[in-house]
């Protein structure tokens, strides 16, 4: 009788052990997801303006263009950038309604203004693609950027999306050395790119 209830006692305490060390894991993997989340949602930028948001890498630095069109520029210590520039387009239209041919037609007269800014400029690649669930389109090139006594090469990803009357540009930069090295942290953060309902701003 003794020695079975030592069993029992001895079994009761396996299983206590085995169902503290899941509730701890539990707990820790929440924490874990609740600070990364936490910390990813703190470089949320949000434009009431344009009504659109974006959540920058983490520890990078955000503040107003220089240009009419720039909206906001968020970079890091390093030099990479996201710059986000708005136009307003002459009518609403969407991508939506562009047939694949009129797209990369369009693409290419995107490059040549590009061009016509960085001479030089070499198309890496190029394609269709969507942001915040509309379509758009994508284009990679290298140029070589020039300031008072220095010259970098860079390389830009550079994103275009029509809404409501407007056309969106994100351009990811980075010096071409480095692209690789930040390309993920690019394509993370244009993924967090929505649209946003005016009607939200209401709200507290």
């Amino acid at each position: 009788m003794v020695i079975l209830q030592q069993k029992i006692e001895n079994y009761m305490e396996e299983n206590m052990i085995k169902r503290l060390f899941w509730f701890l894991l539990v707990i820790l993997i929440c924490a874990y997801v609740s600070v990364s989340y936490a910390t990813q949602k703190s470089n949320l930028y949000r434009n009431k303006t344009y009504a659109f948001s974006i959540i920058f890498p983490d520890g990078w630095q955000h503040r107003g263009g220089q240009t009419p069109h720039t909206v906001v520029v968020s970079e890091n210590l390093k030099g990479e950038s996201i710059i986000i520039q708005v136009w307003q387009l002459p009518k609403i239209i969407s991508l939506e309604d562009f047939s694949e041919k009129e797209l990369y037609s369009f693409i290419s007269n995107s490059f040549d203004e590009i061009k016509s800014k960085y001479n030089g400029a070499i198309m890496e690649g190029s394609g269709i693609t969507y942001i915040a669930n509309k379509k758009a389109t994508w284009i990679l090139f290298s140029y070589t950027i020039r300031h008072a006594f220095t010259t970098a090469k860079v390389k830009t990803m550079n994103y275009q999306v029509f809404h409501n009357g407007k056309m969106f540009q994100i351009a990811c930069s980075s010096q071409s050395d480095r692209y690789k090295q930040f390309e993920g942290v690019f394509l993370n953060s244009v993924r967090t790119f929505i649209f946003e309902d005016p009607l939200w701003y209401k709200f507290p």
